[in-house]
């Protein structure tokens, strides 16, 4: 899942790399996404973010991320054109 986007007069390839979580477990109630180029969404801010990376190359063959929440994230699930699951 490869999206291009527009930064300092530049057309880049950017996708989800990972997330950072308050839990080392990754199944905290703060999640703050990585992006392919570096950049963070900083939607929480807690002293203490744990990152979490996707496998190298998973961009490649993700076609569909399934969020699990209620009051907060707990877990993602990455699949691939034919709904099979990837990570």
């Amino acid at each position: 899942m490869t999206r291009e986007f527009l930064f300092n007069g530049t057309l880049q390839s950017i996708y989800l790399a990972g997330f950072k979580n308050n839990w080392k477990s990754g199944k905290g109630d703060s999640c703050n996404f990585v992006l392919s180029n570096g950049l963070n969404y900083e939607g929480q801010d807690f002293e203490e973010m744990h990152t979490h990376m996707m496998p190298a190359d998973t961009h490649k063959t993700t076609k569909k991320v399934k969020i699990y929440h209620e009051d907060h994230i707990h877990a993602f699930q990455f699949l691939d054109k034919n709904d099979l699951v990837i990570i």
